[in-house]
């Protein structure tokens, strides 16, 4: 037992995860590496956010159907439900789950309102460059 957890400690150690440092300390770049390894610098690539070039089928296929749900006026949706949306696109919940929050840490879609637990639903908004993107595609 102690052998597999000597494993995970440095598989964990050796693995970097990009984001913000917790460490209000931090002053430049190469201090992180007297930090922990999750504390390295956040570096985000703007030009690869927002690229629906760089978009899997799927996770295209999940932001065409939330932008045909979208209103023309208020550029938002009206309440979806997870499992409608699951039924319609014929992918688990699970995966739609992931889908959208990958969708919305690359800044191509927005939740605006939602509510949690059992009958829980959703109201999207999709900026109108990414849906002008999405007509193109």
């Amino acid at each position: 037992m102690k052998h597999s957890k000597e494993k995970i400690k440095t598989a964990v150690a050796s693995s970097y995860i990009r984001r913000k440092s917790s460490n209000p300390n931090l002053v430049n770049e190469t201090d992180y590496k007297k930090l922990a390894p999750y504390d390295e610098p956040c570096v985000i690539e703007t030009e690869k956010y927002g690229e629906i070039d760089l978009l899997s089928r799927t996770e295209l296929k999940v932001l065409k159907a939330i932008s045909s749900l979208i209103d023309s006026e208020t550029n938002k949706t009206e309440r979806v439900y997870i499992e409608d949306l699951s039924k319609n696109i014929s992918h688990p919940v699970s995966t739609l789950k992931k889908l959208i929050q990958k969708l919305e840490k690359k800044f191509l879609l927005k939740r605006e309102y939602f509510k949690a637990g059992r009958g829980g639903w959703t109201i999207y908004s999709i900026d109108s460059q990414t849906r002008d993107k999405l007509e193109i595609n």
